[in-house]
């Protein structure tokens, strides 16, 4: 996740070991500009989730503090 002032951008890496001391750019599979909501009641501990759809597909969720992003996804076969 990278955070922009107040808009946030969720990278897809190819490289599974990444990290933000070892970003590699040229490495990026994909980023999009995920949803951002306000929590009412903080989250004390960074958290990440994948939430179900009812459709089929999902979301990847991020909460800390008073913040939510979600980026939504389907599954391709």
């Amino acid at each position: 996740m990278l955070p922009i002032s107040d808009a946030r951008t969720l990278i897809v890496s190819k490289e599974p070991s990444g990290c933000h001391t070892r970003y590699h750019p040229t490495e990026d599979l994909g980023r999009l500009e995920p949803q951002r909501t306000s929590l009412t009641a903080p989250v004390d501990q960074l958290t990440f989730e994948i939430r179900p759809m009812p459709a089929g597909g999902g979301a990847v969720v991020m909460k800390w503090e008073t913040t939510e992003v979600s980026a939504p996804f389907t599954v391709v076969r």
